[in-house]
């Protein structure tokens, strides 16, 4: 990892329990990641290795990949999440320039154990191949003659120590390099686990709010039906008072012209009775008695014909 990067580690208490840290490098990654190979900490990655190994996740399938020590060290790009991911930047955000920090899986490539490959690629453009040499061992030397760096009693042991520190850090590390990510394995798993929980939870709130959409449609036709027989009845009703008034213009109808009927009916009798009084009182008894006798006659003459 380079200088300035940010990386997350997990350390593990006393009581067993593991927390999360973050470590700022001020210039290089420290020793026992870079012998170890311990990765930084990340949940989206679909490659998680350790030591030697990778486990590759591919659709929720695992395999296993042998990675070389080149193929470990040198496995310095981020991993960045696979699905879309939408920024906001602003018109005058430099990305050239000042890229977007990212966070490397592994550390990087060292010499001598502890200082980083970056710091000697700077001198190889300025000295060549020998220079970053030179400068180590003027430097430790000006300390010294300058007597910027005390020899005291304890200065014998500083060549043990750095033995100690690279023997438990070669021999010790990969082993303790398994554990954390053992353990990170675990603690990734929970968190996809719980992502996957919460991507079936959220996936069953979408099927529910489908299905209450399509049971509000389904409320949308049954008021349109209820509607539609609310028109219905308000037609039938404007029929029957239809009728109604119908029935009641034809009985007042039918009342004028029984009137009418009545009237006429009265005046017809009164008018033949009237008339059949005056002839009866415009005839005599002679007359009746000529008219009789006429008739007799009448029906002599018919008969014998």
């Amino acid at each position: 990892m380079t200088g300035g990067a940010v990386i997350c580690y997990r350390k593990k208490t006393i009581s067993g329990k593991m927390a999360t840290g973050f470590v700022k490098m001020a210039g290089f990654t420290p020793i026992w990641m870079r012998l170890s190979g311990v990765r930084a900490f990340t949940t989206s990655a679909p490659l998680r290795a350790s030591s030697a190994t990778a486990v590759a996740v591919n659709d929720g399938a695992k395999k296993e990949i042998q990675l070389s020590e080149e193929e470990r060290l040198t496995a310095l790009k981020p991993l960045m999440p696979t699905g879309e991911v939408t920024i906001h930047e602003f018109p005058e955000r430099d990305l050239v320039n000042f890229p977007r920090p990212e966070m490397a899986v592994y550390g990087g490539r060292t010499r001598l154990g502890f200082i980083p490959e970056e710091w000697f690629d700077f001198f190889h453009k300025k000295t060549g191949v020998t220079g970053p040499y030179v400068f180590g061992v003027g430097l430790i030397t000006t300390l010294l003659s300058k007597e910027l760096w005390v020899v005291e009693h304890e200065f014998p042991l500083i060549p043990p120590m750095i033995f100690l520190v690279w023997l438990a850090m070669t021999k010790g590390g990969p082993v303790l390099a398994k554990v954390a990510d053992k353990e990170l394995d675990e603690y990734e798993e929970e968190l996809i686990a719980i992502q996957e929980d919460s991507i079936v939870a959220l996936q069953e709130d979408i099927k529910q709010e489908e299905k209450s959409q399509w049971m509000a449609k389904g409320q949308g036709l049954l008021f349109e039906a209820k509607r539609e027989a609310v028109r219905l009845q308000l037609e039938a009703e404007y029929r029957r008072r239809q009728m109604e008034v119908y029935r009641d213009v034809k009985k007042r109808l039918d009342y004028q012209i029984e009137i009418q009927n009545a009237r006429r009916s009265v005046e017809q009798r009164h008018m033949i009775n009237w008339i059949v009084g005056n002839v009866l009182k415009s005839i005599d008894e002679k007359q009746e008695k000529r008219n009789i006798d006429q008739c007799i006659e009448n029906l002599k003459k018919l008969s014998s014909a």
